[in-house]
């Protein structure tokens, strides 16, 4: 909780079981409940996140939009003040979450959205630098808004996700 804002994270999960219980563990004290969805995964990824404290959602059918859309309709029975989503692989920087969420909550903001930075230029693949390149640049060109990168790991006031609707069901969620 930050500034009496509750605030929920969920964290889409497909065949994440090497790293979903270290994920779980760098998510920081701020974030007041955990959604793992279990996005049909072969593994224990479920069991792990659940014997971490998650709560744990199984969405059958694969998609990340799926996964995202099943944690928000859980989220529908007590709507926290914010929601947060993330990634499983551990490839976000879950102890920076709690930096990804005061300007939203302290300048009122409805979205905000974390850079990834890479490590190496191998990081991402050829078709993600790609494909995230092409997005920003046609989000720029379209709305006139700037962004270098739309990473996963995200934060949104309740109502303003209510609003968006989302209606994606595979990886276009994240520019839905």
């Amino acid at each position: 909780m930050i500034d009496r804002h509750r605030i929920a994270l969920i964290i889409p999960a497909r065949n994440e079981a090497e790293s979903i219980g270290r994920v779980l563990g760098r998510v920081p004290d701020t974030v007041d409940r955990v959604i793992v969805v279990d996005n049909g995964s072969s593994d224990d990824t479920g069991d792990i996140a659940r014997a971490a404290g998650a709560d744990v959602v199984r969405e059958a059918r694969p998609g990340y939009g799926r996964a995202c859309l099943a944690g928000i309709a859980r989220l529908r029975r007590d709507p926290p003040d914010v929601a947060a989503f993330a990634d499983a692989d551990g490839s976000d920087n879950h102890a920076a979450l709690t930096t990804l969420l005061l300007p939203l909550i302290q300048d009122n903001l409805d979205l905000v959205l974390a850079r990834r930075i890479p490590q190496t230029r191998t990081a991402l693949s050829p078709q993600q630098r790609m494909g995230n390149g092409l997005a920003t640049a046609l989000i720029r060109l379209l709305w006139g808004f700037e962004y270098r990168d739309l990473g996963p790991m995200r934060a949104v006031r309740w109502e303003a996700l209510e609003q968006l609707d989302m209606r994606d069901e595979n990886y276009g969620w994240t520019i839905e």
